[in-house]
């Protein structure tokens, strides 16, 4: 059975995080992302791809419910 506790910043980024931040440049590109283009990352968690979209020059924007994920990284 997973610990995984969707609440926790250092769970969520221990179990989700690893895949994501390898994934988001990925996804980014592979999504056309391109500079200055306006982009809305609902539910951005701990901001691997808010970060990931920011790279390619793009206007990034994380949204969350949950103020904890965002106090947990610099975005």
């Amino acid at each position: 059975m997973s610990t995984f506790v969707a609440t926790d910043p250092a769970a969520y980024e221990a179990y989700v995080g690893r895949g994501s931040q390898r994934l988001a440049p990925v996804f980014v590109r592979f999504a056309g992302v391109s500079a200055n283009e306006k982009v809305l990352d609902i539910g951005c968690g701990t901001g691997h791809l808010t970060r990931a979209i920011s790279a390619a020059h793009a206007r990034a924007t994380g949204m969350i419910c949950l103020p904890h994920m965002l106090n947990s990284r610099d975005a």
